[in-house]
């Protein structure tokens, strides 16, 4: 019987090429990647917000006085804000088609920013 040596064999891994297919797979998992950070960095915050408030916005009600306009009410409650858009907001909560309001009657005041 012959003995052999054997004799340690090398072997050499050649790297091909990524294909066509692969580059854009790579690509779009980078820009998948990315859109998702962005997503986070603006949209995260303000979805936190808006979960974090109780509903919807606080009003006040009010009841007319004799002599009372509504011009007269949103002046006193309008703080800041435009008087004419106050009573444009007044009307839309109260679903009023006029301005005319009767004494007695109970207005829901929004707030305004």
């Amino acid at each position: 019987m012959q003995a052999s040596i054997m004799q340690p064999c090398s072997v050499q891994l050649v790297r091909r090429p990524a294909s066509r297919r692969q580059r854009r797979a790579r690509t779009l998992k980078v820009l998948a990647a990315v859109l998702l950070a962005l997503l986070f960095v603006f949209v995260a915050p303000r979805a936190v917000e808006m979960m974090s408030h109780t509903g919807a916005p606080a009003t006040v009600t009010y009841t007319v006085a004799y002599g009372d306009t509504l011009w007269e009410i949103a002046a006193r409650h309008s703080g800041d804000a435009d008087i004419r858009q106050v009573v444009s907001a007044i009307k839309r909560a109260n679903n009023l088609q006029t301005a005319t309001v009767h004494p007695g009657q109970e207005l829901v005041l929004p707030t305004i920013k």
